[in-house]
């Protein structure tokens, strides 16, 4: 694929990180979820919010962070669109719960 000046462009390499505190909140037991998305090495994107259900493990609130982690993308691939970015390689996502990783 070339822009309209025909120059080739470059892959790029879009990472996503995941990561939560468990039942972080003592008041209601809801777990912290954060996310951080790097474009090259850049940070683009980042959040860090309050899951909105109770979870009963680690692996579940792992798990919801990781949820979360999708609609992100979606405006990511667009931007890159809109940009002009050749990105076919997928967006990496990182989370550090087997378990986790295992139900997705």
């Amino acid at each position: 694929m070339f822009p309209h000046n025909n120059t080739p462009i470059q892959k790029i390499e879009v990472v996503g990180f995941t990561n939560t505190n468990w039942g972080g909140d003592k008041d209601d037991d809801k777990s912290t979820a954060s996310l951080v998305f790097f474009i090259e090495g850049a940070p683009v994107h980042w959040s860090l919010k309050k899951e909105q259900v109770v979870v009963l493990s680690t692996s579940e609130a792992e798990y919801v962070a990781f949820a979360m982690c999708a609609c992100p993308t979606t405006w990511l691939d667009k931007l890159l669109i809109e940009l002009k970015l050749n990105h076919d390689v997928r967006m990496k996502l990182f989370v550090d719960n087997n378990s986790a990783i295992n139900l997705s």
